[in-house]
């Protein structure tokens, strides 16, 4: 059996695994080949963009809570990387070249930062085309797993 290599997920693609979107049963398939690493504070955007579904009735109450226990018992499973300072600081620098949002920053310094740890190549895989973009200039490896957005 071939190991699961290790991909830096951001959360434009771990929605995907709790709310019907375009791409959701590709996205789901790759996810569970991969090892996902992301940072800490995807687990704080998904909790959002699921309760944020809920507001808006695209998610029933239920579903909402299936979803949320799914997402808990699954995060245990992903490699966290912490918001620390140094990627505070590299985010910073990224946002000065590249318009790209705070968090699509942080977790572009995380997928560099990752990539340093590991002293290898650590694909990023995101389904946001700005951040595709600068994440490829910065030097990523990035994977193309769903039609790009916005």
């Amino acid at each position: 059996m071939t190991p699961r290599r290790l991909v830096y997920v951001d959360t434009s693609l771990l929605a995907k695994r709790y709310l019907r979107e375009p791409d959701s049963t590709t996205t789901i398939g790759f996810l569970k080949s991969v090892v996902i690493a992301t940072s800490s504070i995807a687990i704080l955007e998904l909790t959002a963009a699921l309760h944020a579904a809920n507001r808006s009735r695209s998610l029933s109450p239920a579903r909402l809570q299936a979803a949320l226990r799914v997402m808990a018992s699954d995060c245990l499973g992903w490699y966290r990387l912490n918001v620390s300072g140094s990627v505070i600081e590299k985010a910073r620098d990224i946002v000065s070249a590249y318009p790209l949002r705070s968090i699509d920053a942080i977790h572009c310094a995380s997928g560099l930062i990752l990539n340093d740890a590991q002293r290898a190549t650590v694909p990023f895989a995101t389904s946001d085309r700005r951040q595709r973009f600068a994440a490829s200039a910065l030097g990523l490896e990035c994977l193309e797993v769903t039609a790009p957005a916005d």
